[in-house]
C-alpha cells in the first residue's frame, strides 16, 4: 500500500536524526530494510539519496538514484545529490548530464546549484559566452554557503577566460586566487573542482617553471589541508 505524506515526513525526519547522531549503520539498515516503500515515492527516494551522500557513500547514492530517468515528476533538488555524487567520483560528464536535465525542470531552490556546475564545465571547455549568460541568472544573496564558494571558483575562471580571449591572462594571479579559495573550503568536491581549474590554467600557460611552481603550491596546500567532506 502507498504510504501517506505523514509517513513520508516521519521517515525523512528519522533518517536525518540517525545521520546527525552518527548512527551510520542504523541509517543504512533502515534504508535497506524499507527499500521498496522508500523507492515508491519521489520524496522519500530522493531523501534517501541525500542520506547516502551525508553518510559519505557517494557510490551507494549513485546506485540508489540511478533510476532517475524512469521517474515522473522529478524535481531539480531530487537530482542534486546524484550530480554531487558523480562529481565526488570524478564522473563529471555524467554529473553534467544530470545538471543539464535539472535546469529544464520547474525551478526550485537547487536549480542555481545545477547552473553553477554547468557554467564551470562550460568555462573549462572555453564556452565563455554561454557560461556568462548562465551566471546572469544567479541571484547571489539567495545562495547557500557551499554554492557561494562554488560561485567564487566559477567567477575566477570566468575572469581568466575573459582575459585570455583578450590576450592579457594572468596565469599566476589566477592560480594564486584558486589556491586561496581552496584553503577556505572543507568540501572535497570543491577541492576537486579547484584542482581541475588549476590544471586547466597551468596547461594553458605551458611553461615548465610555472608547472613546478604550481606543484610546489599543491604540496603546501595538501600538507596544510584538514580532512575534507562533501
Amino acid at each position: 500500500p502507498e504510504h501517506n505524506a505523514l509517513w513520508r515526513r516521519a521517515v525523512n525526519a528519522y533518517l536525518e536524526a540517525l545521520e546527525k547522531a552518527g548512527e551510520k549503520h542504523k541509517a543504512r539498515q533502515f534504508i535497506l530494510n524499507l527499500e521498496q516503500p522508500l523507492r515508491a515515492h519521489n520524496q522519500t527516494w530522493a531523501h534517501a539519496g541525500f542520506i547516502w551522500m551525508s553518510l559519505g557513500d557517494s557510490r551507494k547514492a549513485i546506485e540508489w538514484l540511478s533510476d532517475w530517468r524512469n521517474r515522473e515528476g522529478v524535481e531539480p533538488w531530487m537530482l542534486w545529490n546524484l550530480a554531487l555524487a558523480f562529481r565526488k567520483e570524478d564522473r563529471d560528464r555524467e554529473s553534467l548530464e544530470i545538471c543539464r536535465q535539472a535546469v529544464t525542470l520547474q525551478p526550485d531552490h537547487m536549480t542555481q546549484s545545477h547552473i553553477l556546475f554547468i557554467a564551470f564545465d562550460e568555462l573549462l571547455a572555453g564556452d565563455l559566452a554561454n557560461a556568462t549568460s548562465r551566471l546572469e541568472k544567479i541571484n547571489e544573496p539567495t545562495l547557500r554557503d557551499w554554492d557561494s564558494q562554488l560561485l567564487q571558483l566559477v567567477r575566477a575562471l570566468e575572469r581568466f577566460q575573459s582575459a585570455r580571449q583578450q590576450g592579457v591572462a594572468d596565469h599566476e594571479s589566477t592560480v594564486s586566487e584558486l589556491f586561496g579559495q581552496m584553503r577556505e573550503t572543507e568540501s572535497d568536491v570543491l577541492i576537486s573542482l579547484g584542482r581541475r581549474a588549476i590544471q586547466f590554467v597551468t596547461e594553458d600557460r605551458d611553461n615548465a617553471f610555472f608547472t613546478l611552481w604550481v606543484k610546489a603550491r599543491w604540496l603546501w596546500v595538501w600538507l596544510l589541508k584538514p580532512d575534507a567532506k562533501n
